[in-house]
């Protein structure tokens, strides 16, 4: 269940201008969305006010310096140039998109400073990340983030949920991975786009780094709710994304690209994707099946584990280690 501020869902009269103030963090005055609510009050509600359009630059610049970086689940150019367009025309702005424009301006409050989110947002962070917060929310249910087939709806989604991930709602957020990985399933995510001839080189690529991104988020907070996670490597083969950097790929590229052997703007996402193949495969150790999934008895398998261990250093080795140079940052 998506979540929004109470007054925001029950009273729609509030001015256009309103943003609610002094708050202490993005969900400590979110409450779950009421049962008697209707889906149309939902949608009806208001607290999607855009930024003006030189905000807009500002935040895509912050979250392109402050995010995307260590959570890079787009190709970047093409979603700039998504942005430009959003805030040459705002008003013409597509249901599917605003989710994803909400949740970038979230990301890039989530990474600013409280000064410079009054220097340059004119309010307080605090009362900013409510804000987008709030209105991501409600801009993925009006994109129907239950049934969606749209990519930049699923985007929004992951995004949103992990900058939320440090939230002290944890496991209403682990709750939403699974959501997140039914969504991605149905886009035929867990299979890898690289068999697949209809997409392009563009489209493979970001599949490979939400999926990626998904499991991510289902290894980190099942293992701080203590829970096993909801996917493992055996589960689906969806490649780890290339080495490469977005210009790598144009935007009317028909071949896929071909990986750098130095640091990109992708090293540091898949020195973490690794991580999480190898975490994965730690989590199936000792578990079996039926009654031997039940035997807790039974001994770690050690050797298995240092294959795995062993297998992990060697991948990093060879994919980024050696190459790396230390004037050139992750």
């Amino acid at each position: 269940m998506l979540r929004h501020p109470p007054s925001l869902i029950q009273n729609d009269t509030q001015p256009s201008s309103y943003i609610r103030p002094s708050v202490g963090s993005a969900t400590a005055e979110c409450e779950t969305i009421p049962a008697t609510t209707s889906d149309s009050d939902v949608r009806n509600s208001d607290c999607a006010f855009p930024p003006s359009c030189s905000q807009i630059f500002i935040l895509w610049e912050t979250f392109r310096q402050n995010v995307a970086p260590v959570v890079n689940i787009f190709h970047l150019p093409s979603t700039k140039q998504t942005f430009m367009n959003a805030a040459m025309a705002p008003d013409l702005v597509h249901r599917d998109t605003k989710p994803l424009m909400f949740s970038v301006y979230y990301a890039a409050v989530a990474s600013m400073t409280d000064d410079i989110c009054i220097q340059n947002m004119e309010n307080a962070r605090s009362t900013l990340l409510l804000h987008y917060h709030c209105a991501t929310q409600q801009a993925l249910i009006k994109a129907n983030i239950f049934h969606t087939q749209n990519i930049q709806v699923l985007q929004a989604a992951v995004l949103l949920w992990t900058c939320m991930q440090n939230q002290d709602d944890r496991g209403y957020i682990w709750s939403m991975v699974s959501l997140l990985f039914r969504v991605a399933q149905a886009m035929g995510m867990h299979r890898d786009g690289g068999t697949m001839l209809d997409l392009t080189p563009i489209e493979v690529e970001v599949r490979r780094r939400i999926w990626w991104q998904i499991c991510f988020l289902d290894v980190r907070l099942s293992k701080i709710n203590d829970r096993e996670p909801l996917q493992y490597r055996i589960l689906f083969d969806t490649q780890i994304p290339l080495n490469i950097n977005d210009e790598d790929i144009p935007a009317d590229s028909t071949t896929p690209a071909v990986e750098r052997a130095e640091a990109t703007e992708m090293t540091f996402c898949r020195m973490r994707c690794h991580l999480i193949a190898a975490a994965q495969e730690m989590s199936l150790l000792g578990r079996g099946t039926g009654a031997e999934a039940r035997e807790t008895s039974k001994p770690f398998p050690s050797r298995q584990a240092e294959r795995i261990l062993h297998n992990f250093r060697g991948s990093l080795e060879r994919s980024h280690i050696r190459q790396y140079n230390s004037f050139i940052p992750l």
